[in-house]
């Protein structure tokens, strides 16, 4: 993972399980998040969705964009007081990196809709 890197605007860099590149830009964190007032609050968890996009439970297809992939995941934001469901938009750019659209938390998962691409591995008992 990289530090942030603030010349070409990206606030941060890591790999997703696939050993993909996923980034999230500066302008896209701030103006997606911060300017919506429902989900204003996520801006405190942008460490959940970085954990997200390197180890999520899920990547799924967008069902409605073809370059676009969801990674999947539950947290707990303590000012709502239960599990909730994350998912993480990306878009695939044309070096075949994978860059943060926008995040959605949601009261149910089974809303998400698209052909899984990735399911963590279980871990062995």
């Amino acid at each position: 993972m990289s530090p942030n890197s603030s010349s070409s605007g990206i606030l941060w860099t890591g790999r997703d399980p696939r050993n993909q590149t996923v980034q999230i830009k500066s302008e896209t964190w701030f103006n997606k998040i911060a300017k919506t007032p429902d989900r204003k609050w996520l801006l405190f968890y942008l460490d959940t969705v970085k954990a997200t996009l390197v180890d999520p439970r899920f990547i799924t297809m967008d069902a409605t964009h073809e370059n676009r992939e969801h990674y999947v995941d539950l947290f707990y934001p303590e000012e709502f007081g239960h599990i909730m469901g994350i998912v993480i938009v990306t878009e695939q750019l044309t070096n075949g990196s994978r860059e943060f659209v926008t995040v959605v938390p949601k009261s149910e998962l089974r809303q998400e809709k698209g052909s899984v691409l990735y399911e963590r591995p279980r871990p062995t008992i």
